[in-house]
C-alpha cells in the first residue's frame, strides 16, 4: 500500500542525500525521536510535514510517494553504460588523434628523410 512506503522512501532518499536523522530533524525544527517516528511509520504524516521533507531532499512529494529502490538500480546501471559509452567515445576519439598524428609523424619523417638525401647529394656534387 501507498502510505506503509512513504517512511521507507523517505529514509531512502534521505540516505541517498547522505542526511543523517539528526540533521533531516533539525531541518524540521523537531526533535530526533520525532523524526525517527515518521521513519518508522509510527506517525501520520501531514501533506505539509511531506512538502517540506521533499523541499529538504530536493524531491518532488510524487517521487517520495510513488519511489521504488528497483528504480535506482535501473538509475545506476544506466548511468555505468552511458558512462562506459563517454569513455569508450572519448578513447576511440583519442586513438583516431594519436593515430592521425603518428601519420603525420611518419610522413614528416618521410619527407625529412628524403630532404636530407637530397642535401647529401649536393654537398657530394659540390666536393
Amino acid at each position: 500500500m501507498l502510505v506503509e512506503k512513504i517512511p521507507r522512501n523517505i529514509k531512502k532518499f534521505r540516505e541517498l542525500k547522505n542526511y543523517t536523522r539528526e540533521e533531516m530533524a533539525a531541518f524540521l525544527e523537531m526533535s530526533s525521536s520525532g523524526y525517527a517516528k515518521i521513519e518508522q511509520g509510527n506517525v501520520d504524516i501531514s501533506i505539509r510535514r511531506l512538502e517540506q521533507i521533499a523541499e529538504i531532499l530536493q524531491v518532488e512529494v510524487r517521487q517520495i510517494l510513488e519511489f521504488e529502490v528497483s528504480q535506482i538500480f535501473n538509475i545506476s546501471e544506466n548511468t555505468i553504460t552511458n558512462s562506459n559509452a563517454i569513455v569508450g567515445k572519448s578513447k576511440t576519439r583519442d586513438l583516431l588523434k594519436k593515430d592521425s598524428e603518428n601519420t603525420y609523424l611518419v610522413k614528416l619523417v618521410e619527407t625529412l628523410e628524403r630532404e636530407n638525401a637530397l642535401l647529401r647529394n649536393q654537398l657530394k656534387s659540390e666536393k
